[in-house]
């Protein structure tokens, strides 16, 4: 399916004509071709990340359709031979066509942190379980673990192996298990989610796996990358006890005249069912092999999210599993970046030489070879973007 095709005419000033010693004149045609921002236009109601074209890929996995990007960029020159003085034979107009596959990368920039909640069902931010005394009974307090989304994993011209991390927060509730803390150690198994989402018909910005439910045309193709285990041991544990406060009373606890009976009851209780002792450690996530940036389109779009199973030992307690988004971006050079001030609202109009540095287009060299002595007519090269789904 072809969802872009956009025309160029570069300027006949470019053409260099050289004579071989065979005969025949080689005509070379250097130029720029400068990418548009995106397929559909600059509806600012759209992120900035859906509306940038995506990049060249293609996945041929077994049992799920070939999906695949390709741009070709192709040119068409039009030339007439030249015509002797005097001659009657009526001059003649030809044309030669080119066309070469180029590789396109583009930039893209860090989005605000995923919202969740928009998200039913996709992450696991948090989890509890309880700790045990046995295997099979003897419940002795709770082990609660959180963590949020990292920082993106970013690419520049200055970073080709990007790192991020992530923190893990620990939290437990066990007061009858204090000891038993002090053996605990994480074994933690990261690995990388690729979610390649595609249609036949274009999808809301942002594709969630609820769509998967709602509509026949779209389809998720499914893929983790894993990354090396780290273990940690030693945990550094915090005591927080319990703070007790002078809060204000409820409002019904002020209505009824009770307020001084609550304070009362609750100074009496004098245990620590409510202290804490907290642990936190940073996950280091990082992929040794290029992997592409996330982006979001009508009709494919790419997202991550970082997959954590955490193995406790030292107490008996549940394994975690975790779901975490996480961003892949390719930075502009922080030369571009500093130049100039970067302002959504003028994308359309930052001219050739800022698409030509946003889009990393590369310099590009046709040549055509025709014993040609007259060219009347420009080439006019074009980008054919073309999305393959079986």
């Amino acid at each position: 399916m072809q969802f872009l095709d956009a025309s160029y005419q570069a300027k006949l000033d470019s053409a260099q004509r050289n004579p071989q010693e065979d005969g025949p004149i080689v005509y070379i045609f250097p130029f720029y071709f400068v990418v548009p921002l995106g397929t559909e236009g600059l509806d600012v109601s759209k992120p900035l990340l859906c509306r940038i074209l995506p990049p060249t890929f293609r996945i041929t996995a077994l049992y799920s359709d070939p999906i695949s990007v390709t741009y070709k960029l192709h040119a068409v020159v039009q030339y007439s031979q030249e015509q002797d003085a005097g001659s009657e034979v009526p001059q003649t107009t030809d044309k030669t066509e080119k066309s070469q596959i180029v590789d396109f990368l583009p930039y893209s920039g860090v989005e605000p942190p995923t919202h969740v909640a928009s998200f039913p069902e996709e992450f696991v931010l948090k989890t509890t379980s309880p700790i045990w005394k046995y295997a099979f009974g003897g419940r002795l307090g709770e082990l609660a673990m959180s963590t949020s989304e990292p920082l993106p994993l970013a690419y520049s011209p200055y970073e080709d192996r990007p790192s991020t991390d992530l923190t893990l927060s620990i939290t437990a509730h066990a007061p009858l298990a204090v000891q038993r803390l002090r053996a605990m150690s994480l074994n933690v198994i990261p690995a990388i989610r690729v979610k390649t989402f595609y249609a036949s018909e274009p999808m809301p910005c942002l594709p969630k796996q609820t769509f998967l439910n709602q509509s026949q045309s779209i389809r998720l193709h499914d893929d983790v990358i894993k990354l090396e285990h780290v273990d940690f041991t030693q945990l550094d544990w915090k005591y927080c006890p319990r703070i007790k406060t002078d809060e204000p009373p409820e409002y019904e606890d002020a209505v009824m005249g009770n307020a001084l009976e609550r304070t009362s009851t609750n100074s009496s209780l004098g245990d620590n069912n409510g202290d804490e002792w907290r642990v936190s450690v940073r996950i280091p996530i990082q992929h040794h092999e290029t992997i592409l940036p996330t982006f979001c389109g009508s009709l494919i779009s790419r997202s991550y999210s970082l997959l954590l199973r955490i193995r406790v030992a030292g107490i008996r307690t549940q394994k975690a599993d975790f779901e975490i988004p996480l961003q892949v971006v390719y930075l502009r050079p922080s030369q571009v970046r500093s130049d100039s001030v970067h302002d959504e609202r003028s994308d359309s109009c930052i001219g050739p030489e800022g698409l030509l540095a946003q889009q990393a287009v590369r310099f590009t060299t046709l040549r055509f070879n025709n014993p040609l002595t007259c060219i009347e007519a420009p080439y006019l090269p074009r980008v054919i973007v073309v999305r393959q789904s079986g």
